[in-house]
């Protein structure tokens, strides 16, 4: 079964699981309360994904690390078996999409650094028709 000097490690790795859910809901749900705030802004929605990929990925991964453990602590190794490779192909889909977010950061980046610079534009612009429109008007 489990030997005594690998007890502190399963510990470690099951309640770092529950950990782990319970820290990526939590920042999902800070995340939802700043798209709440305000709903049009790119980054904040772009951060609400990533923690919903965040919260994806911890629940698969910590719930597939804490069912091995019960079905190995209950004497059912072969269920574990049985589940082993979904829980492992579900993890590997989930952590994929994460890193996908994580590299699409870039892009949110480069949209946010667009915008800015286009009301920087229009703002000159409208201060330099402001200008034209008061010498016309005196």
């Amino acid at each position: 079964m489990m030997g005594l000097p690998l007890f502190p490690i399963f510990i470690v790795d099951f309640f770092g699981s529950a950990l782990m859910i319970i820290l990526s809901i939590t920042a999902s749900f800070h995340a939802r309360r700043l798209v709440r705030l305000n709903p049009k802004n790119v980054l904040w929605t772009y951060l609400f994904w990533l923690c919903m990929a965040l919260v994806a990925f911890a629940l698969s991964r910590s719930i597939g690390h804490m069912l091995r453990f019960i079905f190995i602590l209950l004497d059912f190794p072969h269920v574990w078996e049985t589940l082993s490779p979904y829980s492992g192909g579900l993890n590997t889909l989930v952590f994929s999409s994460v890193a996908v977010l994580t590299f699409y950061y870039y892009n949110v980046q480069g949209v946010i650094q667009r915008v800015r610079d286009d009301a920087n534009s229009l703002a000159r612009a409208n201060r330099q028709l402001e200008k034209v429109h008061a010498s016309y008007a005196t």
